[in-house]
């Protein structure tokens, strides 16, 4: 049986999954992103080689780096962008998926998807955290609930509450008055 491997090494988290050969997923898994890219790669690899049951990345046909430190995955065949690499696997899971929003720890893209899976075009926030990840985690925090408690509550709003600031360090401040 042969195996590959993803590993998308993001500024929050780091993912990675193993597919076997008829695009099976066999393991995957998600870390917390550590300071050095490179350390969150080799932990996330050893962790999802771990639970498929492999010694090592070594034994995989192909592994593709992506994320934010694609670039630092050191065992990567190819690195390939998120960007890239969202509108190839939706594609690939459901062709009629034309656009993607990805929120990620630092920046938010919205992304739009060709009839071949390939990008038409793309557009990324340029608003500091605002409407990220990190955004979400420390609005939770503010109301001192878990990020998956958060996110239910939200879906139960009755009334949309602006908030004016466009840094989530102010927007913190002005939802904790």
């Amino acid at each position: 049986m042969k195996y590959f491997g993803g590993c998308d090494v993001g500024s929050t988290y780091t993912k990675a999954v193993i597919l076997d050969e008829t695009g099976k997923i066999v393991a995957d898994t998600t870390i917390m992103s550590k300071i050095n890219s490179e350390q969150s790669a080799i932990a996330a690899m050893a962790e999802v080689c771990a639970k498929a049951g492999l010694k090592d990345s070594k034994e995989l046909s192909y592994l593709i780096g992506t994320g934010y430190g694609r670039n630092k995955v050191p065992f990567a065949d190819e690195n390939i962008s998120e960007i890239s690499c969202h509108a190839m696997g939706v594609h690939v899971t459901n062709p009629e998926v034309k656009a993607i929003i990805d929120i990620g720890g630092q920046d938010v893209k919205g992304i739009s998807v060709d009839t071949d899976g390939t990008v038409k075009n793309f557009a990324m926030n340029d608003k500091c955290s605002a409407g990220t990840g990190r955004f979400f985690e420390a609005m939770a925090r503010s109301f001192e609930l878990s990020l998956p408690e958060f996110s239910k509550l939200s879906l139960t709003a009755k009334n949309v509450i602006p908030i004016t600031a466009q840094c989530t360090v102010f927007a913190e401040s002005e939802v904790s008055r």
